[in-house]
């Protein structure tokens, strides 16, 4: 329902200016809590230190549930990382596991509704869910297969300003 109400327009955020160093920390709190109980570590590279425009609870549920699908995947005690940083005039976001990544002929797909991988686990409507939330923030969201390690990587970049 939240996914249908979401990309039909009816799904209303309330916008904010928002630091986004705050709230990244806080973020990541949780989030090593939440590793930690997996046996996974979590790290946070919190380069951006300026304001951004979102809605702070939906950009939280977002990021839990990239941080749940990065759990999932991560290899027993494998590290996930979230890099915070400014390219131009976007917030760039991105979560890295150390998980076996994507098939290359499975990466087209992830953000199809009910998609589901037969090593995945859920619904498969979490991902699409996500880029929904990228959009009415009018960002991006891709999964990509890490280049620099064994892994996928959770790339959402959002505008630094918009009008809601």
């Amino acid at each position: 329902l939240i996914l249908a109400k979401a990309d039909s327009g009816v799904l209303k955020l309330s916008y904010k200016e928002q630091n986004a160093k705050l709230l990244l920390e806080d973020f990541a709190q949780d989030a090593a809590a939440l590793c930690e109980d997996k046996g996974l570590s979590f790290s946070i590279d919190n380069g951006y230190e300026g304001l951004i425009h979102c809605d702070p609870i939906w950009l939280r549920h977002l990021l839990f549930n990239l941080l749940s699908n990065a759990m999932r995947f991560s290899s027993p005690r494998g590290r996930i990382e979230l890099i915070s940083k400014k390219e131009d005039d976007v917030w760039a976001l991105v979560m890295r596991d150390e998980g076996p990544g994507v098939a290359e002929d499975k990466l087209g797909r992830i953000f199809e509704r009910f998609y589901n991988d037969e090593k995945a686990e859920g619904s498969g409507l979490g991902l699409p869910l996500c880029r929904s939330i990228a959009q009415l923030h009018n960002g991006t969201l891709e999964i990509v297969n890490r280049e620099d390690h064994m892994g996928a990587a959770a790339v959402l970049r959002l505008p630094l300003s918009f009008d809601a």
